[in-house]
């Protein structure tokens, strides 16, 4: 679990599960939720923010090729998907009744963990996994070609420690890519996490997205409006286009005293 400090508030934070809780989310989620709502809290969390690992949607790699090339698809969504998750239909009513608000945008993909996913099953449905041969058949020719000559070419692929070294190119192309980038302390929990193309094979999974459950509701919508603006004002740098001005405030009106024992007037107006 992440905690986000409130600026100027150090003491209270956002407490974020990115991809959790890990709980059960096939039963009673008040169960597990209500406990977890009253422990933050205690604990000077203002709002829990949570990414359930839920999917609603899925769409196969046939069908989202089929509708980059269909003019009259313009989103994942205009496409009816090959298999819906009643679970994530469940949890998605049941947090809505709870009180907690979706954060997740039209498209999905917002400041927050995305909505929409790519993904490469590794296993067969009865659970077997999958064997090389099986994995490269559901990639086009493009994708075999290059995994055959970086094999050919000795290119070596291992597992590492040093997400340190991850990070620092990361930041790079956040730099070169203008986005903003996370903290190397919100990868941690993220090792492994990679986006696959079309021609890897695969399927595209819509997820429940983002919800809060405001704990101290003024705290929360004041928290909002910060985020709302702070993003207005990167979004408006990254165009080229300066901020948008600070609103004016009233001046306060001024009357000039006369002292009553000289005709003179005073050198500067005094503000009321």
């Amino acid at each position: 679990m992440l905690h986000r400090p409130v600026p100027r508030l150090k003491r209270l934070t956002l407490a974020y599960l990115a991809e959790g809780p890990a709980i059960d989310w096939t039963g009673d989620l008040n169960a597990w939720l209500d406990p977890l709502a009253a422990y933050l809290k205690a604990h000077d969390a203002f709002a829990i923010r949570l990414g359930p690992p839920i999917r609603t949607n899925v769409w196969s790699a046939t069908q989202v090729k089929a509708g980059i090339a269909d003019p009259g698809i313009t989103r994942l969504t205009d496409l009816l998907s090959h298999h819906d998750d009643p679970v994530g239909t469940r949890v998605t009513n049941q947090l809505r009744d709870c009180g907690w608000l979706p954060q997740s945008p039209e498209d999905g993909f917002g400041t927050g963990h995305p909505q929409f996913k790519y993904e490469v099953p590794l296993h067969r449905p009865d659970g077997q996994a999958l064997t090389e041969a099986e994995l490269l058949s559901g990639m086009n020719q493009l994708w075999r070609r290059n995994i055959k000559k970086a094999a050919k070419e000795a290119v070596e692929v291992t597992v590492s420690d040093d997400l340190k070294a991850f990070h620092d190119l990361y930041l790079q192309t956040a730099a070169r890519d203008h986005f903003t980038p996370r903290p190397l302390s919100y990868l941690d929990p993220h090792v492994g996490l990679i986006q696959f193309k079309l021609g890897i094979g695969g399927q595209a999974a819509r997820y429940i997205g983002e919800w809060d459950l405001p704990l101290r509701p003024m705290i929360y919508r004041a928290f909002n409006l910060y985020m709302r603006r702070r993003e207005s004002v990167r979004h408006r740098a990254r165009s080229g286009r300066p901020a948008a001005p600070e609103p004016s405030r009233p001046r306060s009106p001024s009357i000039s005293v006369r002292s009553p024992r000289s005709s003179r007037e005073p050198s500067e107006a005094t503000p009321w």
